[in-house]
């Protein structure tokens, strides 16, 4: 009988009768026994011939979990008119402006 090799994406390890999808953040080429893991920072979705990289804002650091977000620093808005006067307040030695007390 003929014998079909398993598409891209896609396994058959155990000569079951059909290929099984690889899963997430795993990749397989033509014919393929097993899954290969992707690298950090690149990704797959389920039954992927290919690992992508990470986009802009995202790691993958473990293998086998899904693509996270990064981690967000917080940031401090402040009033550009009011930090010149705290400023001069505080280096003359006058305390804080009335508006902030």
């Amino acid at each position: 009988s003929y014998c079909t090799p398993c598409p891209a994406g896609k396994f058959n390890g155990q000569s079951k009768g059909s290929c099984e999808n690889c899963p997430a953040n795993t990749y397989s080429r033509n014919g393929a026994t097993s899954c290969s893991s992707c690298s950090p920072g690149y990704h797959s979705a389920v039954g992927a011939p290919v690992c992508n990289p990470c986009p802009p804002g995202t790691f993958n650091g473990d293998r086998l979990v899904p693509v996270v977000p990064a981690p967000r620093t917080p940031t401090v808005h402040l009033e550009p008119a009011v930090v010149p006067l705290v400023l001069l307040a505080s280096t003359l030695r006058l305390g804080p402006p009335r508006a902030l007390r």
